[in-house]
């Protein structure tokens, strides 16, 4: 797949960024310079300590 992004000072909402496909599409608008803001579902653990 190519993809070419010719627009600078862009932003994305990703969802699901914790893996899969969220997760690649976060890391490929990061490397092209876009700015992400990438949500996921994630359960805290308690810190035992």
């Amino acid at each position: 797949m190519l993809i070419k992004f010719a627009v600078m000072n862009q932003a994305a909402t990703i969802t699901g960024a914790s893996s899969g496909f969220g997760r690649d599409t976060e890391k490929l608008f990061q490397q092209k310079g876009w700015n992400v803001v990438a949500t996921m579902r994630i359960r805290l653990k308690k810190n035992k300590n």
